[in-house]
């Protein structure tokens, strides 16, 4: 009796093991196919966004490895994280300034990252704050200089040293403002 419980068991164990095979071999090929499976594993999650990272939209509470394996495989995926975390944010910037067009309510500290690695992502941030602004015009700025300084007298570079003074002292305090933030996030999180 006891062998035939234990048959039964490992059975079980084995037509539930090669579903799951089969799913995992399914979602590798096509990774819009976990939408249809309920309480997928993390492993059919990470191959799931390691095949396409927007599959994450059919994910429920994905996890951070998930999330991260996601941005890595598609940058704009953080359109589908409701809540994306600081860490999750900085990654998707890093990935693509452009990624701040779906980031909502982005700390000051993205902000200046987005602008900063790319100066027109200033139309997708929502009231930018001055010196957010600020950075964006004098990284622009600075662009502009780099290409026109071969044409320009140096005369012309003596005029804009004051504004860029300005702008560079604005600039120092936002990332300062960023450092604290990014220190305050760090410390929540350790909590």
């Amino acid at each position: 009796m006891k062998s035939l419980k234990y048959i039964s068991v490992v059975l079980l164990f084995l037509a539930f093991s090669g579903c799951a095979l089969s799913e995992l071999s399914q979602i590798k090929e096509n990774p819009e196919v976990i939408k249809n499976i309920d309480n997928p594993s993390e492993e059919m999650r990470l191959a799931a966004v390691r095949q396409d990272g927007n599959a994450i939209r059919y994910i429920d509470n994905p996890s951070q490895d998930a999330q991260i394996t996601a941005i890595r495989n598609n940058w704009n995926s953080i359109q589908y994280i409701k809540y994306p975390s600081y860490k999750i944010q900085r990654l998707a910037i890093s990935e693509n300034a452009q990624a701040i067009k779906y980031i909502k309510n982005p700390t000051s500290g993205i902000q200046l990252l987005a602008v900063t690695k790319s100066p027109e992502t200033i139309q997708y941030i929502k009231n930018p704050s001055e010196a957010i602004a600020q950075s964006a015009i004098y990284k622009d700025y600075q662009a502009g200089l780099r290409k026109m300084e071969k044409a320009k007298p140096v005369a012309e570079k003596a005029k804009t040293n004051a504004v860029v003074r300005e702008s560079q002292e604005k600039l120092d305090e936002e990332r300062q403002m960023a450092q604290r933030e990014q220190l305050v996030e760090q410390q929540k999180l350790e909590e």
